[in-house]
């Protein structure tokens, strides 16, 4: 199954981007790296989680990884076709998640897949080129990051089935930051969601019209295997140098 944590040091790329929340939209993630140009021997990509299901061309997604300079983490969705093939999760339930492609395929490409999804880390922690350390995580996180990777890394922990839980499936930081902002109609919104310990941290699954930062965390889900909706690539650095321009409640 998939490694807690993995840190990497991209600092000698000219840039990171980020895309999150593919599923399977593989034509909408080619068109929007060649609409900013990603050169795979000079940029590094981290995909946030959720590779698969809901769109059309899951498979070549999860192909696609095999490619140079790829990063990704585990989203709810990648792990689902285990959770299936260990008797977790029913064909029904797989195939209303949006995985009834997982289900046409013969057994052996069943198990290869699965394995692949599950293989990534659930959380990365990344040194980009401005030398900014910054978190991802596709679902959600504690607001002590130390606390949150330290969780996740130790099986014994109190905390361990918790922050996994937060980590792939948790919408809770979200919701309650558009209630207050829903309260606060128009006024800056109290709410606070600060993550110590990491510069900044980046969330998926929760979709959003468009991306937005409060406090140091940012969304940006933009729900691209739904109608009307469309994949957001961010310049992580670039996204934080004007970060200001991106905080609607505050």
């Amino acid at each position: 199954m998939f490694t807690p944590h993995l840190k990497l040091d991209l600092s000698a790329h000219r840039r990171v981007l980020a895309v999150t929340d593919v599923h399977g939209e593989h034509e909408k993630l080619v068109e929007a790296l060649e609409g900013i140009g990603f050169e795979e021997r000079l940029d590094a990509l981290i995909i946030n989680g959720d590779l698969v299901d809901r769109g059309p061309a899951s498979e070549a997604v999860v192909q696609w990884l095999e490619r140079p300079g790829i990063y990704r983490c585990v989203g709810n969705h990648d792990i689902l076709a285990q959770c299936y093939l260990d008797g977790d999760l029913s064909a029904d339930l797989i195939a209303e998640h949006g995985g009834g492609w997982f289900l046409t395929l013969a057994p052996e490409r069943q198990t290869e897949l699965a394995r692949q999804l599950s293989r990534g880390p659930l959380a990365l922690t990344v040194t980009t080129p401005a030398g900014r350390n910054v978190g991802f995580a596709h679902a959600d996180c504690w607001r002590d990051w130390r606390k949150h990777i330290a969780a996740l890394k130790d099986p014994t922990a109190a905390l361990h089935i918790e922050a996994k839980r937060l980590n792939l499936w948790s919408r809770n930081t979200i919701t309650d930051l558009l209630e207050a902002a829903h309260k606060a109609k128009g006024k800056p919104v109290a709410y606070t969601c600060q993550v110590s310990g990491i510069d900044h941290v980046f969330h998926g699954h929760s979709t959003v019209t468009r991306p937005f930062a409060h406090n140091n965390r940012t969304w940006f889900d933009t729900a691209a295997c739904y109608p009307g909706g469309y994949l957001t690539v961010l310049d992580v650095d670039a996204w934080l140098d004007r970060i200001d321009e991106h905080r609607p409640f505050q």
